[in-house]
Protein backbone atom coordinates (compact mmCIF):
# COMPACT_ATOMS: atom_id res chain seq x y z
CA UNK A 1 0.00 0.00 0.00
CA UNK A 2 1.51 3.13 -0.95
CA UNK A 3 1.58 6.52 0.81
CA UNK A 4 0.09 8.29 -1.58
CA UNK A 5 -2.74 6.34 -1.85
CA UNK A 6 -3.51 6.44 1.94
CA UNK A 7 -3.41 10.28 1.78
CA UNK A 8 -5.47 10.15 -1.51
CA UNK A 9 -8.26 7.79 1.06
CA UNK A 10 -7.60 10.39 4.27
CA UNK A 11 -10.55 12.44 3.13
CA UNK A 12 -12.76 9.41 3.37
CA UNK A 13 -11.45 8.99 6.99
CA UNK A 14 -13.72 11.04 9.69
CA UNK A 15 -11.86 13.76 10.97
CA UNK A 16 -10.20 14.49 14.83
CA UNK A 17 -11.74 16.81 16.70
CA UNK A 18 -10.40 20.59 16.51
CA UNK A 19 -9.97 22.65 19.41
CA UNK A 20 -8.41 25.63 20.01
CA UNK A 21 -4.22 25.41 20.48
CA UNK A 22 -4.52 27.00 23.50
CA UNK A 23 -7.16 24.20 24.95
CA UNK A 24 -5.17 21.77 23.64
CA UNK A 25 -2.30 22.85 25.71
CA UNK A 26 -3.48 23.45 28.64
CA UNK A 27 -5.47 19.81 28.46
CA UNK A 28 -2.25 18.23 27.60
CA UNK A 29 -0.79 19.92 30.42
CA UNK A 30 -3.25 18.46 32.96
CA UNK A 31 -3.17 15.15 31.37
CA UNK A 32 0.78 15.05 32.05
CA UNK A 33 0.37 16.36 35.95
CA UNK A 34 -1.84 13.61 36.23
CA UNK A 35 -0.09 11.01 35.60
CA UNK A 36 2.69 8.98 38.03
CA UNK A 37 5.85 7.75 37.03
CA UNK A 38 6.53 9.92 33.91
CA UNK A 39 9.72 12.06 34.58
CA UNK A 40 9.99 14.36 31.40
CA UNK A 41 13.55 16.04 30.71
CA UNK A 42 13.20 19.15 29.43
CA UNK A 43 13.05 20.50 25.56
CA UNK A 44 16.52 20.95 24.04
CA UNK A 45 18.28 19.06 26.99
CA UNK A 46 18.98 16.09 24.77
CA UNK A 47 18.13 15.37 21.02
CA UNK A 48 13.75 15.56 21.02
CA UNK A 49 12.26 12.77 19.40
CA UNK A 50 8.90 12.31 19.18
CA UNK A 51 6.73 8.99 19.54
CA UNK A 52 3.78 8.86 17.80
CA UNK A 53 1.00 6.98 18.58
CA UNK A 54 -1.74 7.15 15.81
CA UNK A 55 -4.61 7.31 18.21
CA UNK A 56 -6.32 8.42 21.29
CA UNK A 57 -3.96 8.69 24.75
CA UNK A 58 -6.51 5.79 26.49
CA UNK A 59 -5.89 3.52 23.54
CA UNK A 60 -1.85 4.64 23.70
CA UNK A 61 -1.28 4.26 27.33
CA UNK A 62 -2.89 1.00 27.20
CA UNK A 63 -0.17 -0.24 24.83
CA UNK A 64 2.45 -1.95 26.26
CA UNK A 65 4.64 -1.55 23.70
CA UNK A 66 4.25 2.29 23.31
CA UNK A 67 5.49 2.36 27.29
CA UNK A 68 8.64 0.03 26.34
CA UNK A 69 9.79 2.30 23.33
CA UNK A 70 9.28 5.57 25.44
CA UNK A 71 11.55 4.49 28.00
CA UNK A 72 13.97 2.73 26.12
CA UNK A 73 14.83 6.12 24.01
CA UNK A 74 14.37 8.49 27.21
CA UNK A 75 16.67 6.16 29.08
CA UNK A 76 19.39 7.04 25.92
CA UNK A 77 21.34 9.63 27.37
CA UNK A 78 21.66 11.17 24.15
CA UNK A 79 17.95 11.57 23.74
CA UNK A 80 14.58 12.91 25.23
CA UNK A 81 11.25 11.73 24.22
CA UNK A 82 7.88 13.25 23.82
CA UNK A 83 4.87 11.30 23.55
CA UNK A 84 2.28 12.14 20.39
CA UNK A 85 -1.52 10.95 20.73
CA UNK A 86 -4.20 12.10 17.93
CA UNK A 87 -6.52 13.27 21.00
CA UNK A 88 -6.39 16.79 18.89
CA UNK A 89 -5.51 17.45 15.71
CA UNK A 90 -2.18 19.45 15.08
CA UNK A 91 -1.00 16.93 16.94
CA UNK A 92 0.96 18.02 20.19
CA UNK A 93 3.48 16.08 22.54
CA UNK A 94 2.18 15.88 25.84
CA UNK A 95 5.57 16.21 27.70
CA UNK A 96 6.07 19.76 26.19
CA UNK A 97 3.26 20.51 24.31
CA UNK A 98 5.08 21.10 20.77
CA UNK A 99 3.78 20.25 17.63
CA UNK A 100 5.41 17.33 15.45
CA UNK A 101 7.64 19.57 12.82
CA UNK A 102 9.55 20.61 16.06
CA UNK A 103 11.24 16.73 16.26
CA UNK A 104 13.86 15.81 14.05
CA UNK A 105 12.82 12.46 14.78
CA UNK A 106 10.22 11.00 15.00
CA UNK A 107 9.41 7.51 15.99
CA UNK A 108 6.08 5.94 15.03
CA UNK A 109 4.68 2.87 17.28
CA UNK A 110 1.46 1.40 15.12
CA UNK A 111 -0.19 -1.65 16.77
CA UNK A 112 -3.09 -2.12 14.29
CA UNK A 113 -3.33 -1.77 10.52
CA UNK A 114 -6.29 0.75 10.52
CA UNK A 115 -3.94 2.93 11.84
CA UNK A 116 -1.85 3.83 9.17
CA UNK A 117 -4.47 6.07 8.28
CA UNK A 118 -4.13 8.27 11.37
CA UNK A 119 -0.78 8.29 10.68
CA UNK A 120 -0.71 9.97 7.24
CA UNK A 121 -2.87 12.13 9.17
CA UNK A 122 -0.82 13.41 11.67
CA UNK A 123 2.51 13.70 9.47
CA UNK A 124 0.36 16.07 7.33
CA UNK A 125 -1.45 18.02 9.89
Amino acid sequence: MSCQYLLDRQEAMPARRRVPEWRARAQLRERLAAETGAEPIPFGARIPVALLFPNDYAIGMANIGVHWVWRAVQSHPAFSCDRVFLDHMPPLSVESQRPLGDYPLILVSCAFELDYWNVARALRA
